[in-house]
C-alpha cells in the first residue's frame, strides 16, 4: 500500500519527502492499530530502513534547481 502509494504521487509530479513518508504511515498505522500505535508514531530513521528494504522500487533523490540560462 505505501509502496504504491509513493510510486503514484511521484508520478504525478509531487514525490514525497521523508516527512510526508513518515506522516502517511503514521495515519495508516493509527487506523489500523489505533491505540495500540505509539503515539509518537514510526521511528526516525524508518523511512531510510524501508526504502533501504525496498530499493528495487523505491529511490531517494535530490532534486536540483533549473540551470538559470535556461530558464
Amino acid at each position: 500500500l505505501v509502496i504504491n502509494f509513493a510510486i503514484e504521487v511521484a508520478y504525478s509530479g509531487f514525490p514525497l519527502n521523508d516527512e510526508r513518508l513518515r506522516a502517511y504511515v503514521n495515519e495508516i498505522c493509527r487506523r489500523r492499530h489505533g491505540s495500540k500505535f505509539p503515539a509518537e508514531g514510526v521511528g526516525k530513521i524508518w523511512v531510510d530502513r524501508f526504502i533501504e528494504r525496498h530499493h528495487d522500487r523505491l529511490h531517494k533523490y535530490m532534486s536540483r534547481p533549473l540551470d538559470r540560462k535556461r530558464g
